[in-house]
């Protein structure tokens, strides 16, 4: 009680006194404060408190707010009661710093005295626990959003399983309409085929039975003439040697004709299927590395097989050669191909000139679809997946036209027309631009029949320096055959000249394409020969074709992309030459 009542007289903290102890009138420094009271006790008055309280929390002397830790006042380090002693105790009981000495003397009682560097680890441990608190806090938040995140994602992940489980048969049934047109078309063909065998039998059998008719009442004729008359009988018998000869002559015609139909299976359809993995490519949307997945999941690949392009100086050669009829039922003269294009599906366009027809060859070169265009067709281009420009000329009949056709159900049509005030020969497309040669010169127009203007012009004394043309797929490069120079030039897109290429190989230049990797094949009609030249237009890379691949006059050029083949037309020829590359 001595050492208790000497506290009570001695005033530690010019700050908070015990508030039980200032009723009474006096100031006793308090050491902790009670919220629930809302009152400051000293340390007798604490012991006090503390039996009559016991579930009342007190904290240290600062209103209620936890101890903020030692504090030196004035910045002071050294104990001025015991002769500049170092300040490195601290008492949490009253929240002051004190020298080693007055911890000993008057914080002897205090429970929570301890020296200041533990006092500020344990702050610094504090803060460092909230802070972790706080990250793990907000992690948790953050793995809790993923979650209901990737219970949503279930959800749609069984919708867009249904719906590719639906698209594929969707595909499947769609494949079984183009399987069932091909086999309704082949089965019309068929009809077709047999109608006119069966009209030629019958016909046949007319034929037969008439002169087998006429054959017995000639017989007749013998048996019943007269004996003697020798009139009668040389008549009779000059008949008689005609109708034989008549009947031999018929005889050799038509015996051992063989009038069976075959049917060739087209393999390249069951080659291709079964060579398929799955029907379409199954995307999917995140990344191996998020997913944690060594690879991205490969389904399969898509239902037309793409083909890398070859480098730009790369030397084609070809492997073998296919020759394909294109002449069709109702054609009155020898094809003679002044045009080609390949549509996005693979399929092939052709100009037949001869017979006034554009022609639709599927990708084994079997015509599918024809139609008439009677003035003097002269070249094709694709210009969309079902839509196609082709140049009609007339000069006679001052007709100068670019036809558009549509392609829709293997049939061709008729779309639209853009009449031109110049003559019109090749023609090729790029983005919205038309490319079209008039012999001496190169226009430009839009798709939608917009006079652009006038790009090149080059005169002759035979005007036949602007021939065919062949557009770069970056639509950078123009490339024109020139006829009366035996060259390819090689302009911009504004029509300035890049580069002018003249060969021993190439004479009378022609058809010109170009390849999936910037290649440019070149036709020459006198030299009978195509070659291929680099992309700049500025040196041959050798001589593709010629006399050993039964070339004769080269025409109209297109370089199949789909199966890597070059694909030339002759002059008066019903056949296109397919050469296929490597």
């Amino acid at each position: 009680m001595d050492s208790l009542n000497s506290l009570r007289g001695s005033v530690l903290d010019p700050g908070y006194h015990c508030s039980a102890c200032r009723d009474k009138g006096h100031k006793i420094e308090a050491c902790v404060y009670c919220s629930m009271c809302v009152k400051h006790y000293c340390l007798e008055c604490t012991t006090l408190h503390g039996e009559l309280f016991p579930n009342h929390t007190v904290s240290g002397n600062e209103h209620g707010r936890t101890p903020r830790g030692p504090q030196k006042k004035g910045g002071a380090t050294k104990c001025e009661k015991h002769g500049g002693q170092q300040l490195t105790m601290y008492c949490a009981s009253h929240d002051n710093v004190c020298c080693p000495l007055c911890a000993d003397g008057e914080h002897r009682l205090c429970r929570d005295v301890q020296p200041i560097s533990g006092i500020s680890e344990s702050v610094h441990r504090r803060a460092d626990v909230k802070h972790l608190a706080m990250v793990i806090e907000k992690l948790a938040n953050r793995v809790a959003h993923l979650s209901d995140d990737r219970k949503k994602a279930h959800k749609t992940l069984k919708d867009s399983y249904k719906d590719i489980v639906s698209e594929i048969r969707q595909t499947r049934e769609h494949l079984n309409r183009v399987l069932a047109r091909l086999e309704k078309q082949t089965v019309e063909e068929l009809d077709v085929l047999y109608k006119d065998v069966s009209s030629k039998i019958q016909h046949d059998i007319d034929v037969c039975e008439r002169k087998n008719h006429s054959l017995k009442k000639q017989l007749e004729e013998l048996h019943t003439r007269r004996a003697g008359d020798e009139t009668i009988t040389r008549l009779v018998q000059t008949e008689s040697e005609e109708k034989i000869a008549e009947a031999e002559q018929l005889l050799g015609k038509l015996e051992n004709q063989d009038f069976t139909l075959k049917f060739r299976p087209d393999h390249s359809v069951d080659e291709f299927l079964s060579g398929l993995h799955v029907i379409g490519k199954i995307e999917q949307p995140y990344s191996a590395e998020t997913s944690g997945l060594s690879a991205m999941l490969e389904m399969g690949l898509s239902l037309t097989p793409r083909r890398l392009p070859s480098p730009p100086h790369h030397m084609y050669h070809v492997q073998f050669l296919e020759n394909h009829n294109v002449q069709v039922r109702g054609d009155v003269d020898i094809c003679y191909i002044t045009g080609c294009c390949q549509l996005p599906n693979g399929d092939i366009i052709i100009v037949d000139c001869s017979n006034g027809r554009i022609k639709l060859l599927n990708n084994t070169f079997h015509v599918l679809a024809h139609c008439a265009i009677p003035d003097f067709a002269q070249d094709a281009c694709c210009i969309t997946n079902n839509e196609v420009a082709v140049t009609v000329n007339n000069s006679r009949e001052n007709i100068h036209e670019i036809q558009f056709i549509g392609i829709a159900n293997n049939q061709l049509h008729l779309t639209r027309k853009i009449k031109l005030t110049h003559d019109c020969d090749g023609i090729a497309h790029h983005a919205d631009h038309l490319y079209v040669s008039s012999w001496d010169a190169l226009y430009s127009y839009t798709t939608s029949g917009r006079f652009v203007g006038k790009l090149y012009q080059e005169t002759s004394e035979n005007d036949t320096t602007v021939y065919r043309i062949a557009v770069s797929d970056d639509g950078t490069r123009i490339y024109v055959t020139n006829v009366d120079s035996d060259s390819l030039v090689t302009l911009d897109h504004n029509g300035y000249v890049l580069a002018t290429l003249t060969d021993a190989d190439l004479r009378k230049p022609s058809g010109v394409c170009v390849a999936s990797g910037g290649q440019v094949f070149v036709a020459g009609e006198m030299s009978n020969t195509i070659i291929q030249v680099d992309r700049e237009g500025e040196r041959k890379l050798g001589t593709v074709a010629g006399h050993l691949e039964g070339l004769k006059v080269p025409q109209a050029l297109c370089f199949d992309r789909h199966s890597v083949a070059l694909i030339a037309s002759q002059d008066k020829s019903d056949n296109l030459i397919v050469m296929h590359m490597k």
